[in-house]
Parts: C-alpha cells; structure tokens; sequence
C-alpha cells in the first residue's frame, strides 16, 4: 500500500512537471499566452500550441513551427524571416503585415487568415490551403504556390509576378486593377473574378494628392 501511494504521488509530480509551459525569453510557449515583442529568434517550437496567442511584433526569424498550432493567432508585424512553418496550423491567424522572407510554408493551413500586406517573396507556399486567406497587397513575389488551394482568397493589390502558380486552384478568388500575375496568367481562366476599385476610393486618393499639391505650393 505504502509503495502504490509513492508510485501515486511520484506519477503526480512527473505529470505536475510536464504541465509547465516552456518558457522561452520570458515568454510562455502555451495556448492563449501573450508575448508581444517577444524574442523568439531560433526558438524550436515543433509542434506547439499557440492558438490564440499574442504574438504581436516578435521576432521569430529562422524559429522552427513545424506542426505548430497558431490558429486564430496576432501574428501582425512579427518577424518570421527564414522561418520552417511546415504542416503548421494558421487558420484564421491574422499575419497583417508580418515577413515572413522565404518562409518555409509547405501543406500550412492558411484558410481564412488575414495576410494583409505580408512580406511572402521567394516563399515555399505549395500544397497549402488558403481558401478565404486575405491576401491584399501581399507581396508573392517569386513565391512557389504548387498545388495550392486558393479558392475565394482575396487578391487585390497582390504581387504574383514571377510566381508559380501551377495546379493551384483560383476559383472566386478575387483580384482588382493593381494586381500583378506572372506572365501569361489569365485570371478569367482561372475562375477568378474581377472586382473594381470602388470610385470612392479613387477620388479619396485623387484628393488626397490634390491636398499635397496644394500644401507643397503653400509652402
């Protein structure tokens, strides 16, 4: 009996221990943790669960997440330059302007997340899904996107120029005036559809440069 209550008590110690979050640089590595500005550089974070993290403006550059969990994580302004995010998680993450410089991107699941503005140039994006992504005045630049499912993602303003787009699929997404595709690309052929720069938008602007003018000659 007194052996089994030891076995007992050892096994809650052991599983006590294993509860513990990883810290790294202060920052817990555990779902709902919040770790803006976090330096995170090289961290090994295989397989961990960042769901619903804050990790606003950290430094993630050449940080391992393969198999990762970050769905539904703020991830805007975050360096993850270099970064292996293979097999990872991102559904619903918000990446708004956040690098991720030739970021390692193979079979992620980018549905629904927001990558608004994003620094993707020379990135490995095959096999991936990104059905729904916000993808708007990204830059794709060079980016391998084989394979991918891209279906409804918003394209406006994207830079695609160069890119590799084959047997990726582009059905309803949508692409406006200042997207740019590679060569030869017809987005009519690819199911996507057009959708115009609301009018508004461009006497805003048209004003906004007018108002500059007007400034400058002030001065």
């Amino acid at each position: 009996m007194t052996y089994l209550l030891r076995l007992v008590a050892c096994m809650f110690v052991f599983l006590s221990f294993n509860a513990k979050a990883l810290v790294i640089n202060g920052c817990a590595i555990e779902a709902n943790t919040s770790c803006p500005n976090a330096d995170l550089s090289g961290a090994y974070l295989y397989d961990a669960n960042l769901s619903n993290a804050d990790l606003s403006n950290a430094n993630l550059n050449d940080a391992d997440l393969t198999f990762a969990n970050l769905t539904y994580a703020n991830l805007t302004f975050a360096n993850l330059a270099f970064a292996n995010m293979n097999d990872a998680n991102l559904d619903g993450a918000n990446l708004t302007d956040a690098t991720l410089y030739r970021v390692g991107l193979i079979d992620v699941n980018l549905s629904n997340a927001d990558l608004t503005n994003v620094n993707l140039f020379g990135s490995d994006i095959y096999s991936s899904s990104l059905i729904g992504a916000n993808l708007s005045n990204a830059d794709l630049t060079d980016a391998i996107l084989f394979d991918s499912n891209i279906y409804g993602a918003n394209l406006s303003g994207t830079n695609l120029s160069n890119s590799d787009l084959t047997n990726a699929i582009l059905t309803n997404a949508t692409y406006n005036d200042q997207t740019i595709f590679p060569s030869g690309f017809d987005p009519i052929a690819a199911g996507m559809s057009y959708v115009p720069v609301p009018a508004a938008a461009w006497l805003f602007g048209s004003a906004l440069v007018g108002l500059g003018l007007m400034r400058g000659r002030n001065g």
